[in-house]
């Protein structure tokens, strides 16, 4: 795959995110996107994207890698888009434990890489809070997450993923604190009290397109692995 372009499909594809990747995919040289899906109940299904491509609800041609970034109850439709040799980049959020399972399910055997956040500077968060979580103890930990009045998940999939990291580095007690106001796109602050003294680290979005750029780096990534679970810190190798 190294010497072809990967060949892209996009599930989810009218909601923000997923219309945002679908348009920098056209540009990118890395890949042909052979498709742009939604529900067979959506509202645009058959309409024209970017006077390029069709809203399809199926794939007519075997992808590389499928980007979900749909609803978690579409994961009964998901078989659909998957050939033998399909790798899934999933940004699905909001998604129960048993939801998880059955992804992880319909994923054996391939690559599948998902994420509650396509953004570089959250990996390198991440991985900073697993070793603040080691050193740190005793702290009282607590994660504030702002987002749009429209987001649905409190707390947010990424705030859940911070604090995942800080238990894989020992931390026991994580508050949370979800704001929903206003068109903020995404803000996550996690603030360390000690005896005496305070730690906040604070990660902030203000442009969209590094959801799409991560994601696509995700996919990228994804095309040339081996059937396994992946992470973004593995995509940015950390």
């Amino acid at each position: 795959m190294q010497n072809a372009k990967i060949k892209l499909g996009i599930l989810g594809a009218s909601g923000k995110l997923g219309s945002m990747i679908a348009r920098a995919a056209l540009l990118d040289p890395r890949f042909a996107l052979c498709g742009v899906f939604v529900h067979a109940q959506s509202s645009s299904l058959n309409k024209t994207y970017q006077d390029q491509l069709h809203y399809r609800c199926a794939p007519d041609a075997e992808l590389d890698v499928l980007i979900d970034v749909s609803l978690p109850e579409s994961l009964a439709t998901l078989p659909r888009y998957l050939s033998t040799r399909t790798a899934l980049v999933s940004g699905v959020t909001g998604m129960r434990a048993e939801q998880m399972r059955q992804l992880k399910s319909i994923c054996q055997g391939r690559a599948l890489l998902h994420t509650h956040n396509f953004s570089k500077g959250i990996a390198v968060l991440s991985a900073l809070l697993a070793r603040c979580g080691a050193a740190l103890t005793g702290y009282d930990i607590g994660i504030t997450d702002l987002h749009h009045a429209q987001k649905r998940d409190a707390p947010s999939g990424t705030a859940l993923t911070l604090e995942a990291a800080l238990r894989s580095g020992g931390a026991t007690n994580v508050q949370h604190q979800a704001l929903r106001i206003g068109s903020i796109i995404g803000q996550h602050t996690v603030h360390f009290a000690g005896c005496g003294e305070e730690l906040e680290l604070t990660h902030r979005i203000s442009d969209r397109k590094v959801f799409a750029e991560g994601a696509l780096d995700a996919a990228a990534f994804l095309a040339n692995q081996e059937p396994g679970h992946y992470s973004m810190a593995d995509c940015l190798g950390i």
